[in-house]
């Protein structure tokens, strides 16, 4: 609303996403004070990392970073002036920021505080995902057209049913948010050195990503649903008191 309102600068333009880097400072600031205050990193999704755990979303994330590095090696190749390599450098922070921030909230706090308060897993994922969604929404304060917003909340909520049982499989957050750094970065970074042409070839690769969400969160839901039959991702006891001590 600042950047639109204030300044006249549309959501997703060269100007926007400069300054939206102090926006995202701040919330993940918030992330990290709530942390501190009221979770553990581990409760907030980052558990013990795994390597083969991870290989979960390596689907989504090898063709997220393929077409990442072409982009940059494109814009070195268009020779951007100062301004352009700042502005860059702006997206790879605001969207670093994003990805944590995002992630943390609706794949970590809000997710697994659903499950810590006795919620079904499958209900879990699914506020999870809605609220993902949802956070989008303040989007039509941001210039977009309301049509466009709607396609916006339809397109986040895949990708938010998508991520919510790839985070539970992984059992930590880090590749999600490289994922989702690089997905937004790719998508912003063009509004700061716009590509008079892409190759075909990363093109395709990018668009790949998005039918690949679609399968990764068919098959992370099914896979979340035979581990639930087994007695998995049911939640600990002293998680539920916990909650209930907070809210208290």
């Amino acid at each position: 609303a600042v950047t639109w309102y204030g300044f006249g600068f549309r959501y997703a333009s060269a100007q926007e996403a400069r300054f939206s880097v102090i926006s995202e400072a701040i919330l993940a600031l918030m992330v990290l004070v709530y942390i501190r205050r009221y979770a553990s990193w581990r409760e907030a999704g980052y558990g013990p990392f795994s390597w083969r755990r991870s290989l979960w979303v390596a689907p989504l994330l090898i063709p997220a970073l393929l077409y990442a590095v072409y982009l940059l090696s494109a814009i070195a190749s268009a020779k951007p002036d100062g301004l352009a390599i700042l502005g860059v450098a702006a997206v790879a922070l605001m969207t670093l920021l994003v990805g944590f921030a995002e992630e943390t909230t609706f794949r970590g706090i809000l997710l697994r505080g659903e499950m810590a308060a006795g919620r079904n897993v499958f209900v879990a994922m699914l506020v999870s995902a809605i609220g993902f969604s949802l956070l989008h929404s303040v989007n039509i304060f941001a210039g977009m057209a309301p049509a466009q917003v709607l396609g916006q909340l339809r397109d986040t909520l895949v990708v938010g049913l998508c991520l919510a049982p790839l985070a539970l499989l992984t059992g930590n957050l880090l590749p999600l948010v490289i994922w989702h750094f690089l997905w937004d970065f790719s998508g912003l970074v063009v509004t700061q050195v716009p590509l008079e042409q892409t190759n075909v070839l990363f093109a395709s690769i990018n668009l790949a990503g998005i039918p690949l969400q679609y399968l990764m969160g068919i098959i992370g839901w099914v896979v979340v649903f035979v581990l639930w039959r087994r007695g998995q991702f049911q939640t600990p006891s002293e998680l539920v008191t916990r909650t209930a001590m907070h809210r208290s």
